[in-house]
């Protein structure tokens, strides 16, 4: 009975307010990355770039790198020992690597090492975002509480 408990109070509505974004947001980037038309739309749009899908990769993999450290954050204990950035890298990562394996196996799409390294530095810049982010909200609630 105890650990019914302990299981209903792991699935809270904060929790699932968090973590929801994160997933949807993960279930798109598998939908884009299953299909060459976000290639083809990319190579229409941007044809002076040599890799013409860094822009979408580097849109999805903030977006990610927000959601992600948004999430994380909330849950974050400092004396966890693995820092913050490190556990949005490797979740982040982690899910780079997968989209980057699922896209070997869609015809049109590739496995490419730097689009991975993109997301990466794409997560990196999300984090950073949201770090900005917090401290403007910050700055808002003392002005307002002058």
């Amino acid at each position: 009975m105890q650990l019914l408990k302990e299981k209903k109070e792991w699935l809270t509505q904060e929790r699932l307010r968090s973590w929801l974004p994160v997933i949807a947001w993960c279930a798109w980037i598998f939908l884009l990355s299953s299909s060459d038309v976000p290639v083809r739309v990319a190579q229409h749009y941007w044809k002076f770039s040599v890799k013409a899908d860094i822009p979408g990769h580097m849109g999805e993999f903030v977006i990610l790198g927000f959601l992600l450290t948004r999430s994380l954050f909330a849950e974050w204990k400092s004396d966890s020992g693995i820092p913050l950035a490190l556990q949005v890298l490797l979740f982040g990562g982690l899910y780079a690597a997968s989209d980057e394996f699922h896209q070997y196996f869609v015809p049109g799409r590739s496995c490419a090492l730097d689009d991975f390294l993109w997301d990466l530095a794409s997560l990196i810049l999300g984090m950073y975002l949201y770090q900005c982010y917090l401290k403007a909200v910050l700055l808002v609630r003392q002005k307002a509480a002058v």
